[in-house]
């Protein structure tokens, strides 16, 4: 069973005599931050988006279909996004945290298992995938991007030779939402 942490401002509530229910949301865009525990602490897991308006790094997400509520929508853009490399009764399974609103979208944390890249890449049959770059972010490395200045700040990778690029200006802001809202924080969701 999924766990949903939420709050109050961004649900519709439904008052019946003697009862509140709590209704998610339903026609909206929606999207996960996906993170892993490694030997090396959180990392998580970005895309390249090639549409012409972003050509930048970001993470997964995108808009409803029929009436989808927002967890329907984002596990859906995300498995689609990392190349159906996780089966819909796997991240089903997951623990979904949030959602954190930011304009409109609502925004997840999913906690996966590390896979590796190459694995992800692999042809497989897959729906509307939309992209095929993928690459695992530290989470110092993300913090680092996410507290800096600019509206489209760059992540560094140390490796040989170190990797250098650019996120989307519109999941920057989103992902700093989720970071304000406590969904993403400093330290290391994996105790590392």
């Amino acid at each position: 069973m999924k766990k949903m942490t939420i709050k109050y401002t961004q649900l519709l509530i439904a008052i019946i005599p003697c009862s509140v229910i709590a209704v998610e949301r339903t026609h909206v865009n929606a999207g996960v931050v996906a993170y892993a525990c490694t030997e090396n602490g959180a990392q998580y897991l970005f895309a390249y988006d090639p549409d012409q308006k972003r050509q930048a790094w970001t993470t997964f997400g995108g808009g409803p279909k029929g009436q989808e509520t927002a967890s329907v929508t984002a596990l859906r853009e995300f498995r689609q996004e990392s190349n159906c490399a996780f089966t819909s009764a796997e991240l089903n399974s997951f623990e979904l945290d949030g959602p954190s609103e930011s304009n409109g979208f609502f925004n997840f944390v999913l906690k996966i298992p590390y896979i590796e890249i190459s694995e992800i890449a692999k042809p497989r049959e897959c729906e509307d995938v939309e992209r095929s770059f993928w690459v695992w972010v530290p989470h110092r490395n993300l913090i680092s991007a996410l507290d800096s200045k600019y509206s489209k700040p760059f992540i560094r990778i140390d490796s040989n030779p170190p990797v250098k690029f650019y996120l989307w200006e519109g999941g920057v802001k989103s992902m700093r939402k989720v970071k304000d809202d406590g969904y993403i924080s400093n330290d290391d969701p994996c105790g590392y």
